[in-house]
């Protein structure tokens, strides 16, 4: 006996359970419809061991077993954040503010 005719789940509703998606890849979901949103795949071999986001939640460092860091961000962002620095005046690293 396996555990969902043990549980008396009807394997019938299971048959949509199951999601599409590539191995190994990452996925986001929407919380409340736990629906996939975005999935970043990774090359074969790539397993995670770790993951964690920076400390703004803005670039996703994930290590890999084949020993890689893979760094995701959002290039939007970023933009948007090197933007307003120069707003505020920082001209650091060979950054300044375009003049048009």
């Amino acid at each position: 006996m396996t555990l969902k005719e043990s549980s008396g789940v009807d394997n019938e509703l299971n048959k949509g359970d199951r999601l599409d998606v590539p191995f190994p890849s990452i996925c986001f979901f929407d919380l409340y419809t736990l629906k996939v949103f975005h999935v970043l795949k990774l090359a074969e071999g790539q397993y995670i061991t770790t993951f964690a986001l920076n400390k703004d939640n803005t670039n996703l460092l994930v290590s890999t077993a084949d020993k890689q860091l893979i760094i995701y961000t959002d290039p939007a962002l970023s933009l948007k954040v090197v933007n307003h620095m120069l707003k505020l005046g920082w001209e650091g690293d060979g950054l300044s503010p375009l003049i048009n």
